[in-house]
């Protein structure tokens, strides 16, 4: 379980910013594109590389069928017809087999892949080609060529490093680029949050400025609008605190003042201490109204 939720946490880490969600996002629809065309350009590249080496390696048995030929019709030939094959295919650098009208092996350069019957058998280790010998209507024999597919099969390999790294760079390039976007997208979102942290610790001058997308910039204009009321709301307040303060300290005054007369003549001067009561009671009364004035202040 502790492993399911560490992998969980770890997979869902860079979808926890808006910039990491608009580069995966990015990166879903660019790879699957990427992919296909790199698979695509393989796959074509190396069929163009396999014609390329068969077309060669049949241009080569064509145009070494004319030299047999000259052998299979003299009676007598200068160098014998395997040293002449032999020699032809070390400077081609192919193997090479001569086949007569009924396909046995006249001569060869190699002992494979060439079959008892005569017949030259393509496999996974060699191309072969074949081309005839005189007349095609009426052919003296059959001149095999072979060449191993190690060299093909290597450029068909490097073309294929080639382009995965081709596309591994463009895959780069495209992430850098995106979390470029993304952290551009996301830039006005990050000084919002910042200033919004900075105004919730008391810091009332906090504005920002409107950019990035109209999403955004109206974001930001409404966190000016509320910080610019906020700040109003709490000058009101504090202006009506130091008037309530202001409006408050002369009744209170006199209030006590008045109640210290009648306490003072209390026992002395009971008619006095009456008077005086009956003032407090009226700057009570005051007090009623003016509290009420200052509470239904807007």
């Amino acid at each position: 379980m502790a492993i399911a939720s560490k992998l969980r946490k770890l997979v869902s880490l860079p979808l926890a910013t808006l910039g990491g969600r608009l580069a995966v996002a990015h990166l879903v629809v660019v790879l699957p594109g990427l992919l296909a065309l790199v698979i695509w350009a393989g796959i074509r590249m190396s069929h163009d590389i396999s014609a390329k080496h068969r077309e060669a390696l049949v241009r080569t048995a064509s145009l070494m069928a004319t030299i047999p030929e000259e052998h299979l019709e003299s009676e007598a030939p200068p160098v014998p017809l395997s040293v002449q094959v032999h020699a032809l295919a070390e400077s081609a650098g192919v193997l090479l087999a001569v086949l007569d009208e009924e396909g046995n092996v006249v001569a060869a350069s190699d002992d494979h892949p060439w079959t008892e019957d005569g017949e030259g058998e393509e496999t996974s280790s060699f191309m072969v080609a074949a081309a005839t010998i005189g007349d095609p209507r009426g052919p003296r024999g059959v001149l095999v060529a072979a060449r191993p597919k190690g060299p093909m099969n290597a450029e068909i390999r490097n073309t294929w490093l080639a382009l995965g790294g081709m596309g591994l760079l463009v895959l780069g390039a495209s992430v850098g680029a995106s979390l470029l976007l993304a952290r551009h997208i996301s830039r006005p979102v990050r000084d919002l949050t910042a200033s919004a942290v900075a105004l919730a610790q008391g810091g009332l001058d906090q504005s920002v400025t409107p950019q990035g997308p109209v999403e955004t910039r109206q974001l930001a204009e409404a966190f000016n609008t509320m910080a610019q009321r906020l700040r109003s709301w709490l000058e009101r307040q504090l202006a009506l605190v130091a008037e309530a303060a202001h409006e408050l300290r002369s009744p209170l005054a006199s209030v006590r003042l008045r109640l210290e007369m009648a306490q003072a003549h209390g026992e002395r001067d009971p008619e006095t201490a009456r008077r005086y009561l009956a003032q407090a009671l009226e700057e009570v009364e005051r007090l009623h109204r003016l509290a009420h004035q200052l509470l239904s202040f807007p």
